[in-house]
């Protein structure tokens, strides 16, 4: 029997899939003993491991449309700390809303003994991931779901650079299935003088606009000089985080402020000069919080909140959504800036904690208040000088 984790099925949101197995070129046989990376094309059958099981468009109206693929060879070469790269990518099109849509789907899978770095002692640190990149003329309004099969991938951090993005994990024989979903995202980026003060801090404005669509699942390792992070709760679960900057880091426990922590980065301001604001999900379990944060106060709390806390010390505005439910977390704030906020999630009070009368330690001083907002069994956290519930929400007395 298939076991299945998606984490937004598991409070209440249903990822239909459909489409069936494409079948083009004869199937790559990869050998993962060395230190390659290989670009991941169709599968040719239905047991196949290492390949994309299939790829289609959303339409506008939320259905999901198959797309048919071509796959088109980029070469071996040598790339960086002597990996070799093993390039092909994958053309689809479908006709969605009564228009011809394309979209070019990359999958890079490295071998666990793919080289990130040389150690100074001149050994290798190994590590391996699945990269997934998704390219379109019209990026922003291009929203995809499509699943890839692989073998010996143990996920231990999991990143969707996406909006409205989707993510689940179905075991399968020999391997994992993995659904990716979402739509591109803006992100803004520095192309030069990366040492300035000022880009150091991200308080420069952006060089320039862009945008993507991309997802990141790294490999756990057990053996320290292999992986992103070590799988010592790989058995108990991980962390998915989407967000729409190309700089975040991995969550972290902060004992002083009893809160876990997360790090995320991009200029403060878009190359336009307007205000670069973001967004942040995360999916997670109370077994894999417990297992790599032993003593937490997150998994027995009745209800968790989150806080978006500026490098200024200040706490921003957001519109929070905290579900905590049946050993699993969903956690979702919008329309705060960059440059450089920690998002925190914590034991939600009893009361709005204010300058007088914190209920929590806390690294600053809030000016802010946090109104509590109900629409059914959601409860959707919002922060600002003058807070109000978004429509539909009524605030909770």
């Amino acid at each position: 029997m298939k076991k299945s984790l998606s984490f937004l099925a598991i409070l209440g949101f249903a990822a239909s899939l459909s489409g069936g197995v494409p079948a083009f070129a004869d199937p790559s046989k990869y050998d993962f003993s060395g230190s390659d990376e290989y670009h991941l094309v169709q599968c040719e059958t239905a047991s196949e491991l290492d390949c994309v099981e299939s790829f289609g468009f959303i339409d506008s109206s939320g259905k999901y449309v198959a797309a048919t693929g071509t796959r088109k060879s980029g070469g071996t070469f040598s790339g960086q700390n002597g990996n070799q790269i093993h390039g092909q990518t994958t053309n689809w099109s479908a006709t969605v809303d009564g228009k011809t849509k394309t979209a070019i789907l990359d999958v890079p899978l490295q071998s666990p003994k793919f080289v990130i770095f040389r150690n100074p002692d001149g050994t290798a640190h190994y590590g391996a991931s699945l990269r997934p990149w998704v390219d379109s003329s019209d990026l922003l309004n291009t929203h995809v779901r499509f699943k890839i099969r692989t073998s010996f991938l143990i996920p231990q951090n999991v990143q969707l650079v996406a909006q409205d993005s989707d993510f689940s994990q179905t075991s399968i024989p020999g391997g994992n299935a993995w659904m990716f979903e979402g739509r591109g995202t803006p992100v803004s980026n520095y192309t030069s003088n990366f040492d300035s003060p000022d880009k150091n801090n991200f308080s420069a404005k952006a060089d320039v606009d862009t945008s993507t669509l991309h997802f990141i699942i790294h490999h756990g390792d057990k053996d320290l000089t292999r992986g992103y992070w070590p799988a010592e709760c790989g058995d108990k679960g991980y962390t998915v985080q989407a967000f729409n900057s190309n700089g975040a880091g991995s969550p972290s426990w902060n004992s002083q402020t009893q809160s876990l922590d997360f790090a995320i980065v991009s200029p403060h301001t878009k190359a336009d000069g307007s205000p670069n604001t973001g967004f942040f999900k995360l999916w997670t379990s109370d077994a894999f919080i417990n297992c790599k944060w032993p003593g937490n106060t997150l998994s027995s709390a009745p209800r968790l909140e989150v806080r978006i806390i500026s490098d200024d010390g200040e706490t921003q505005t957001s519109v929070n959504e905290v579900l905590h439910k049946d050993g699993k977390i969903f956690v979702s704030a919008s329309g705060f800036h960059y440059s450089k906020p920690t998002i925190q999630l914590i034991p939600a009070t009893d009361s709005t904690p204010t300058q007088e009368s914190p209920k929590l330690p806390l690294p600053i001083k809030s000016r802010n208040l946090t109104i509590n907002c109900l629409k059914g069994k959601t409860v959707k956290k919002v922060t600002g000088t003058s807070p109000k519930c978004p429509a539909g929400f009524k605030i909770m007395k």
